[in-house]
């Protein structure tokens, strides 16, 4: 599963993958394995796998929103975040190769958030 894991967000930011597509698969990877029972283990990797996106999303943004104003950008407070390669990009490179994988993360959480997750047990709405 880390393996899996690992290759989806080592796609972030790449262009190898259709963004959409990329979403579609950080989706699937929450129903990978044993579901437990009512499919309580696919609801905890969705969950991890959200607030790891979710974070990600904001800590880049927080990056780029720094160096454009000519700063050092505020330091991760203690969030589980993606590992995201750099790639070797120095400069407005760099800050091109970010924007990108900004991109590609607020596609994902678009994806997570409108495609359909399967519940395995029944949620009454009163």
């Amino acid at each position: 599963r880390n393996q899996i894991f690992n290759k989806l967000t080592s796609l972030i930011g790449t262009g190898q993958t259709d963004r959409r597509e990329l979403g579609k698969l950080f989706l699937l990877f929450c129903q990978i394995g044993g579901g437990g029972r009512e499919g309580v283990e696919h609801s905890r990797t969705f969950s991890m796998t959200w607030e790891k996106v979710y974070n990600t999303t904001n800590s880049l943004i927080n990056k780029l929103f720094k160096y454009l104003q000519g700063g050092d950008a505020r330091p991760n407070l203690g969030q589980d975040i993606l590992n995201l390669e750099n790639r070797g990009h120095a400069g407005v490179s760099a800050f091109i190769h970010k924007l990108t994988q900004v991109i590609d993360l607020i596609e994902i959480e678009c994806g997570m958030m409108t495609n359909s997750f399967p519940q395995a047990r029944e949620i009454r709405c009163e």
